[in-house]
C-alpha cells in the first residue's frame, strides 16, 4: 500500500486486513505531530513579526517534518509486513519456515513505538519554547503519542503468538515491554513537566 494521506481514514473503513491496527497506531502520530506542527508554524510567525530569533524553532519544525516523512514509510512497511506473513500463514509455514515475515510483523509496530519514544522528545521541546495558551494543544499531541505507542504495543504483542518458541517468544516479549515502559515513562516525565512550566508568557 502506498500511503496516501488523503484516502488512509476511507482505506480504513473497508472490510479488509490492511490498513490495520498497526498503520492506524502510526497514523495517529502522524495526527499528533501535524498539531505539533502547526503550533510550531504559529510561534516562528510570531516571532517574526516581533523580530526575535526562531532559529531553534525552526530547527524543531524540520525534525518534526522528517519524522512525519518517517511516519508515512511505517505506515507501508507495516501494511507490506502484515501481508508477507499473512501469505506465509496461507502457504502453510509455521514458525520457524516463516521466522523473517513473523519477525518483520513484530518489527514494525516495534519501530513504531521507538519512534512515539522521538516525537515525544520533540513535542516535549516544543511545550517549553511556545506559548503558555497553546499547551493545551501540546497536551493533546502529548497524549496522541502515547496512544500510538500503546497501541503498536498491542500489535507487535498479538503478533508474538507466531512464535512458536518460548525462549525467542519471551526475548521478543522482554524487548516490547522495555520499549513501551521507556514510552510510558518518558510521557509521564514530560506531562509531569507541563504542570510546573506552562510554557512562556
Amino acid at each position: 500500500m502506498r500511503f496516501d494521506e488523503t484516502k488512509f481514514l476511507s482505506e480504513l473503513r473497508e472490510p479488509k486486513a490492511d490498513p490495520g491496527g498497526g498503520s492506524t497506531a502510526a497514523y495517529v502520530e502522524m495526527v499528533a505531530l501535524a498539531l505539533v506542527e502547526k503550533i510550531c508554524v504559529l510561534e516562528i510567525l510570531r516571532a517574526k513579526k516581533s523580530m526575535h530569533d526562531h532559529k531553534n524553532l525552526d530547527n524543531l519544525l524540520r525534525q518534526v517534518r522528517l519524522k512525519s516523512d518517517s511516519l508515512k514509510s511505517l505506515v507501508e512497511n507495516d501494511v507490506l509486513a502484515y501481508e508477507r506473513l499473512a501469505a506465509s500463514i496461507k502457504d502453510g509455514l509455521r514458525w520457524p519456515e516463516n521466522c523473517e515475515m513473523v519477525t518483520e510483523a513484530i518489527e514494525s509496530p516495534y519501530r513504531i513505538i521507538l519512534g512515539a519514544i522521538d516525537s515525544l522528545q520533540l513535542i516535549s521541546d516544543i511545550g517549553c519554547s511556545c506559548r503558555h495558551w497553546l499547551i493545551p494543544d501540546v497536551l493533546v499531541a502529548l497524549e496522541l503519542t502515547r496512544a500510538s505507542a500503546k497501541a503498536a504495543f498491542h500489535i507487535a504483542i498479538a503478533n508474538l503468538d507466531h512464535i512458536e518458541e518460548t525462549t525467542a517468544r519471551q526475548s521478543r516479549t522482554e524487548q516490547l515491554e522495555s520499549a513501551f515502559r521507556r514510552a510510558e515513562r518518558y510521557y509521564s516525565r514530560v506531562l509531569e513537566s507541563f504542570k510546573d512550566n506552562q510554557g512562556p508568557v
